[in-house]
């Protein structure tokens, strides 16, 4: 049972695998007509050792770890518990943080983020394009609601999409150029999201194949 549970990811906690915790006590049942117990005799009740045992897992695995317990499970009817708690678990963040090697005018690191993105145009919020910046923010998809964190981590240039005009003011009031290239530069991370998923199926023995889009879903042109 426990290598049954470890082996659909349960039981993992840091760098330690396959962690539990068991508890013996007693057992009681009776089973009933249409019942095929494992061990017992229909209409009799019957007291078994057994062994508790308690693991955890996060959600998202919740259906695999509970089908691998019934599966593995010698009990016709075994009995088991869900419970949330919560613990602090690993995050991840939506964005990137970076350093140049050395210092360009946020003129000519406009012009490489266009040519780097294959853009027809973009839009700059700044207030001077002779600026020098190193330290760089991006963000995909739609991100400007974020661009305070941009400030924590001391960026000099936000990139990121779907700016609104109001928080345009609020990032000139508070010193951050933002480079807005359009929702639509998120598509970059497509091979390697296709590479992480391809991982995560080696890992859990997926029966799924992953196959990079190829479609373009950006409604905008310039014209």
């Amino acid at each position: 049972m426990r290598q049954a549970l470890g082996q659909a990811g349960a039981g993992k906690q840091g760098h330690y695998k396959n962690t539990s915790y068991s508890l013996v006590g007693n057992g009681r049942f009776t089973p009933t007509i249409g019942a095929n117990p494992t061990i017992g005799t229909i209409d009799q009740e019957e007291k078994v050792q057994e062994t508790k045992i308690e693991v955890i897992f996060p959600e998202t695995i919740q259906t695999k770890v509970i089908q691998s317990m019934l599966n593995a499970h010698p009990y016709e009817e075994p009995a088991y518990n869900v419970q949330l708690i919560e613990n602090h678990v690993e995050t991840f963040g939506l964005g990137r943080v970076g350093t140049l090697e050395k210092p360009i005018s946020l003129k000519e690191f406009t012009a490489n983020v266009k040519e780097k993105f294959d853009l027809d145009g973009l839009r700059l919020v700044a207030e001077d394009e002779s600026k020098q910046i190193q330290r760089v923010a991006i963000c995909g998809g739609s991100g400007e609601k974020f661009f305070r964190d941009a400030l924590k981590k001391q960026a000099d240039v936000y990139i990121t999409g779907d700016v609104y005009y109001h928080t345009g003011h609020d990032m000139l009031t508070e010193g951050l150029a933002v480079i807005d290239p359009g929702h639509y530069i998120e598509q970059l991370c497509k091979p390697k999201l296709v590479e992480k998923f391809n991982q995560w199926k080696q890992e859990n023995n997926w029966d799924i194949i992953f196959i990079e889009s190829e479609i373009n879903t950006n409604p905008f042109k310039f014209s």
